[in-house]
């Protein structure tokens, strides 16, 4: 992978295992789409390495753990997607002091869904649920 990469749409390709660690090495990088994919693991510190960084997708895969708190040195961030994944914890007071303008994750408890939510959110613009509805926070 070239480090000078600026787009890395990987998205709908059944990629599959953790996130490559040569991903962490982009410093270029301002657009990342690895949705509907099959990746598993967590999503390493280092992204926060990425600092120009605007765009981050990680829909529909198997992501598990905490969001990585480094993810506040993306000053540069305007959508963070990371719903249908597993996971969980408190999302950090640094990212929420970030203007995300588009920032979803699991933060819904759902109608009818006994439980809790596995992420809590203090700024997320939009909260999923396990049973697949999503709603706009305000």
């Amino acid at each position: 992978m070239a480090t000078n990469t600026a787009e890395l749409p990987v998205n709908n390709n059944r990629f599959n295992g953790t996130l490559p660690d040569n991903l962490y090495k982009l410093t270029n990088l301002h657009y990342l789409d690895a949705s509907n994919n099959e990746f598993t693991g967590k999503v390493k510190p280092a992204i926060g390495n990425l600092s120009h960084l605007q765009v981050i997708k990680f829909r529909k895969n198997s992501l598990h753990g905490t969001i990585p708190e480094e993810i506040e040195n993306l000053k540069h961030l305007d959508i963070l997607q990371l719903t249908y994944n597993n996971f969980e914890g408190e999302v950090s007071n640094g990212i929420c002091d970030l203007d995300i303008k588009t920032f979803a994750t699991d933060c819904g408890k759902g109608r009818g869904v006994e439980g809790r939510a596995k992420v809590f959110c203090a700024c997320c613009t939009t909260c999923c649920d396990p049973t697949g509805i999503c709603y706009i926070v305000e």
